[in-house]
């Protein structure tokens, strides 16, 4: 296995090297150390299994963006717990894929998205896009 010794003149690879490679690398910017991975075989249909996958993952993903962004722009004491717990640990590269990782958001068979966060809960709509439909609290999730 290779090295990848990065410098501030070529800070890292993330990608493909051109159109024709079939190996992604990715760099973790907050440990530096950089992923390949080489796709073989990829799978030319998808299911409709896989498209309903997608669209919960789509939905999460929509929901926890809409709830960071509101919440940091109002400076809640939910996102201070979360931002505290994101910037102690190294694993994880963005807030948003800690979050999800982590199983801070839960979408339930109505598609209804659910973030816990220091005991306070909201759910979004079942479009995924956001916008807080009702808070509450429940147990501590930290």
């Amino acid at each position: 296995m290779g090295k990848v010794k990065t410098n501030w003149l070529m800070p890292g690879h993330s990608g493909r090297a051109c159109n024709h490679e079939d190996i992604y690398t990715k760099q973790n910017r907050k440990t530096g150390k950089v992923y390949s991975v080489k796709v073989c075989n990829p799978s030319t249909s998808t299911s409709a299994k896989q498209l309903a996958q997608r669209s919960k993952f789509g939905a999460v993903n929509s929901a926890i963006s809409a709830w960071i962004k509101e919440n940091r722009d109002n400076a809640t004491e939910e996102y201070r717990k979360v931002k505290v717990i994101f910037d102690r640990q190294n694993t994880y590269s963005t807030l948003r894929g800690m979050m999800v990782a982590k199983g801070y958001a839960t979408i339930d068979a109505q598609g209804k998205v659910t973030i816990t966060v220091g005991g306070k809960t909201t759910t979004t709509s079942s479009s995924g896009t956001g916008g807080s439909v009702g808070t509450g609290d429940t147990g501590d999730h930290d």
